[in-house]
């Protein structure tokens, strides 16, 4: 993976891409308010680490979508591991001479960690090395942007809100992710047009803040 983003990519030494996404669902009738997002609809919360090829590597799904990124991060295996050395270790690498460890790249979201790269401020004055590595991360960064696509352009039932118990929509998250990755591995066929169908149905859908109110708007 790390061989990968570098040649596919442009960034060294990086082992994933993380970002959160979320997944739109029926108002729970307990807590309700928890699920209730920035964006004005219900939704739970999927952070996923993707490699170079759009495949998932780690998935934390079921946060109630008011929590921020930050937080399912700061609460989740993968952190609890990092921080652990339990992975992304016994990977560094020379350059420049620097000893650079394996790790991931996040938007500005994350916090600056040894083991996870964010970009620098766009509201500050940036040198040429600096504009020059933004634009390197994001490039190795969107990959985790596109996979969110392209799950939800495989699998529909993830643009609208789940009429299944709030406790059992991880599990069909989860499960459309493993069937996700089996396509990734095995090259089936994506039609560009489905993540434009997508888009399309997720703009359309309407953008309801009424927290009675069951038909709520699509997915980030």
């Amino acid at each position: 993976i790390i061989q990968g983003f570098e040649s596919k990519w442009g960034f060294p030494q990086c082992a994933g891409a993380i970002d959160g996404s979320h997944i739109p669902v029926r108002a729970p009738t307990l807590n309700h308010t928890d699920y209730y997002n920035r964006k004005g609809w219900y939704s739970i919360i999927i952070q996923a680490v993707v490699d170079h090829n759009y495949i998932f590597q780690d998935v934390c799904i079921g946060w109630p979508g008011s929590v921020h990124d930050a937080w399912v991060f700061a609460n989740s295996a993968l952190y609890q591991k990092a921080t652990s050395q339990k992975i992304l270790s016994g990977h560094s690498k020379q350059i420049m001479g620097c000893d650079i460890p394996a790790l991931l790249v996040g938007d500005s979201g994350y916090p600056l960690l040894t083991w996870l790269m964010k970009p620098y401020a766009h509201n500050t004055s940036l040198t040429r090395a600096q504009r020059s590595y933004n634009y390197r991360l994001s490039r190795a960064r969107i990959v985790v942007e596109n996979a969110f696509g392209r799950l939800k352009a495989r699998w529909r039932r993830l643009l609208k809100p789940n009429d299944m118990l709030i406790e059992n929509v991880p599990n069909l998250v989860a499960a459309c992710c493993v069937l996700h990755n089996i396509c990734e591995i095995h090259k089936e066929a994506f039609d560009d047009d489905w993540l434009e169908e997508a888009l399309a149905a997720q703009q359309q859908q309407p953008n309801l803040a009424t927290h009675d109110d069951d038909s709520l708007s699509g997915p980030d």
